[in-house]
């Protein structure tokens, strides 16, 4: 089980499960979530959301998985909802997102687990809106980056 630290720092929520399956291949399913998703709105904007991302891992070294370096395809669906009370309108970001990312994962004392990783991803938007322009959006190209820490059990 492991969290993403960048996550908790801005308010998101940010749970994975590994599973190992053989010495080289692995399956992971994370889980983003938030009442009150980090947004440059107003006061008047109330904003949450949901991901779930399932990611398939073949480790590239000779050390057993989960240790070492990996490289991950995965595909990420989330959804965002913002209320803007002032205007009152209602945007509903849908994102589907195809990566691949290369990390590392250490694995310390048999126990404590760090995941480093980074890789390019494609954001295929969807966004449905009560009031025009309310200021949600995603891009077309993207970058993930992240630092988990967890534990092995």
């Amino acid at each position: 089980m492991k969290t993403d630290v960048f996550s908790w720092m801005v308010g998101i929520g940010a749970l994975k499960y590994e599973r190992v399956f053989s010495e080289k291949i692995s399956a992971q399913l994370g889980f983003l979530f938030s009442p009150n998703w980090p947004t440059w709105c107003s006061e008047e904007c109330s904003t949450k959301g949901f991901a779930i991302t399932p990611e398939f891992r073949y480790y590239l070294s000779k050390k057993p998985a989960p240790r070492g370096f990996y490289l991950a395809p995965n595909l990420r669906y989330m959804k965002i909802e913002e209320e803007n009370r002032e205007e009152n309108g209602v945007a509903t970001l849908t994102i589907i997102s195809p990566a691949v990312n290369l990390g590392i994962q250490f694995v310390l004392i048999n126990a404590l687990l760090i995941d480093i990783w980074a890789g390019p991803a494609v954001n295929i938007k969807s966004l449905e809106e009560t009031v025009p322009d309310m200021g949600i959006s995603a891009g077309e190209l993207g970058i993930r980056i992240g630092v988990s820490i967890g534990v092995v059990f």
